[in-house]
């Protein structure tokens, strides 16, 4: 009894050859391709009905990092507006301390009944030299011309 193998399991050329035989085949489509561009329309369709595939296949990707952005975006906001609301806290509180010290300020002027802004002429001087003795009062000032 002669035993063949079933025809799914037929006996061809060998692997090594086979790949040969494609590798010289592709090797040829590509020169071809490459000198007459006839493969051009072919590729262009091949791009359109394949162009579907490609956006659902990318969609999860996309999906992911625009709820990434997001929430990053959200985590920076929130820290921005902790830093905005101490920084407005801290100017609250300098705006109280100057209005305080205006009010002080104009409240001692009311008592040495003093006028707001005394209308004097004024001169641009350089102090030179400011002398040793605690107990005089001695400068010595370079004002210019």
């Amino acid at each position: 009894m002669d035993y063949q193998p079933p025809p799914f399991f037929s006996r061809g050329p060998a692997p090594l050859v086979r790949l040969g035989f494609f590798v010289c085949l592709a090797v040829l489509l590509m020169v071809l391709d490459a000198r007459f561009r006839y493969a051009e329309s072919l590729r262009q369709v091949i791009a359109l009905l394949a162009y579907p595939l490609q956006r659902v296949a990318l969609a999860p990707g996309e999906m992911f990092g625009a709820a990434a952005g997001f929430f990053t975006t959200q985590v920076s906001l929130k820290q921005e507006n902790e830093q905005l609301k101490a920084k407005q806290l801290q100017a609250a509180n300098e705006l109280l301390t100057v209005q305080a010290l205006r009010s002080e300020n104009a409240q001692l002027r009311r008592m040495l009944e003093a006028r707001e802004r005394l209308p004097r002429e004024s001169t641009l001087a350089e102090i030179l030299y400011q002398g040793r003795d605690p107990f005089s009062r001695k400068v010595i000032i370079d004002k210019g011309r």
